[in-house]
């Protein structure tokens, strides 16, 4: 492991572009792989956010009299308890 950092630190010595180059790539390319990861994540959980039951409560009035509707807008099943 010495020997790598010895290498690495006399190329650096001596000005190799190529290296500073291929140095600066790499630490990019690692924060776009970090940055990928967390928006996945972030994507996942408004996924999931949105198939959450969505209930509205609304009135009725008509021939038979006044009532209350409730109405699932939601993708799953809505449990009400009573």
């Amino acid at each position: 492991m010495k020997t790598i950092c010895v290498n690495l630190i006399n190329r650096l010595k001596k000005g190799n572009t190529n290296l500073i180059v291929a140095g600066a790539a790499l630490f990019i390319s690692l924060c776009a792989l970090m940055i990928y990861i967390q928006e996945v994540h972030i994507m996942r959980a408004q996924q999931k956010a949105t198939m959450y039951p969505y209930l509205i409560l609304g009135s009725v009035y008509n021939e038979k009299g006044f009532g209350f509707q409730i109405k699932n807008s939601g993708n799953r099943l809505a449990k009400i308890n009573p």
